[in-house]
């Protein structure tokens, strides 16, 4: 495919396409490129677990660079490079059937005089 169709088919002017290609690589740009670098870096280095919040941490204390904690989120998705994100773990515990005490009132909570029933939770408290 030639320049002139392609051009047309992203509806940019031929000459705003070669001025763009003619143009040097900012100095922003060549920060970006240096700093991709050292994430993709230091994010195999970490086997690749870190994420933006950590890795601008290491930017800034190992490199001395002070950089924007979305920068290096933009820049790690323009890299395709993600933390892995740890499921959080369930807090259950499993009663065994020697816990567990013989259910005596069968939910018959109805009492025919005071003091007959007397009736509490004490699961928070741990024991045995």
């Amino acid at each position: 495919m030639n320049v002139k169709a392609l051009c047309a088919y992203l509806k940019v002017s031929r000459s705003g396409y070669y001025k763009w290609k003619k143009s040097p690589e900012s100095k922003l740009e060549r920060e970006n490129q240096y700093i991709m670098e050292i994430l993709m870096n230091e994010f195999i280095a970490s086997n690749q677990q870190a994420g933006y919040r950590s890795l601008t941490m290491i930017l800034r204390r190992n490199h001395g660079l002070i950089v924007n904690h979305k920068r290096v989120r933009r820049l790690m998705r323009k890299l395709g490079i993600a933390s892995i994100i740890r499921r959080k773990r369930k807090n259950c515990t499993i009663s065994s059937e020697q816990e567990a005490a013989e259910n005596i009132l069968n939910r018959n909570f109805k009492a025919e005089k005071p003091n007959e029933k007397w009736v509490t939770d004490v699961t928070y408290l741990s024991y045995g």
